[in-house]
C-alpha cells in the first residue's frame, strides 16, 4: 500500500468521494459510479479513487456466500489496507470517525458480510439493493445492534 496516499487523502475526501456514489444502483460486482456496485465494490472503489488502494480484481460474491464461507474473505481484504481500531455492537456510541470503514455480521453470523464508510457516526454510506445510500446504523435493519468491526487506514 502506497503510505503517502494514505496521508495526502483526508476523512474529507473519502466522505466527499462516497456521497458521489449516492443512488448508485445495487449490482453484485459491479464497479461503475452511477451504474452499479455493491457493497464490496462501493468501498474498494471510494478508497481507490481517493487513492488509498491499489486496483485489484475483486471477483463477485454470489448472493449466499457469507452461508457457506468459513473464512473472513470480505474482512481480510479490508485488513490488507486497514488497521482495525474498534470492535463491539451498533450503538450510537461506538467510537468510529469519518471515513472509517465498518463491518457487520449478525450475532449468529460466521463471517463479516456487509460494510460501509462512516460519515459522521452513527451515519454511514453502504451499497444496498435499491442503491448507495447514507443511514442510520443505529436505525437501519442491516446495522441496528449488529457486531461491527471498525477499520481506520490513517491509524497504521
Amino acid at each position: 500500500m502506497n503510505t503517502e496516499a494514505v496521508k495526502a487523502a483526508t476523512r474529507e475526501q473519502i466522505i466527499a468521494e462516497a456521497r458521489t456514489w449516492l443512488d448508485t444502483p445495487y449490482h453484485r460486482g459491479g464497479r461503475v459510479k452511477g451504474a452499479g456496485c455493491d457493497c464490496a465494490t462501493f468501498v474498494f472503489e471510494v478508497f481507490y479513487r481517493c487513492g488509498l488502494v491499489p486496483d485489484e480484481n475483486l471477483g463477485v460474491f454470489s448472493s449466499d456466500w457469507s452461508a457457506h464461507e468459513q473464512s473472513e474473505v470480505y474482512m481480510l481484504r479490508i485488513l490488507r489496507h486497514a488497521r482495525k481500531v474498534v470492535e463491539g455492537n451498533s450503538y450510537p456510541t461506538l467510537q468510529a470517525k469519518p471515513g472509517n470503514i465498518v463491518l457487520t455480521k449478525t450475532e449468529s453470523g460466521r463471517v463479516y458480510d456487509h460494510g460501509g464508510i462512516v460519515t459522521a457516526w452513527p451515519m454511514l454510506i453502504h451499497a444496498v439493493p435499491g442503491g448507495v445510500a447514507e443511514v442510520n446504523a443505529t436505525e437501519h435493519w442491516l446495522w441496528q445492534y449488529k457486531i461491527v468491526k471498525v477499520f481506520d487506514p490513517w491509524e497504521r
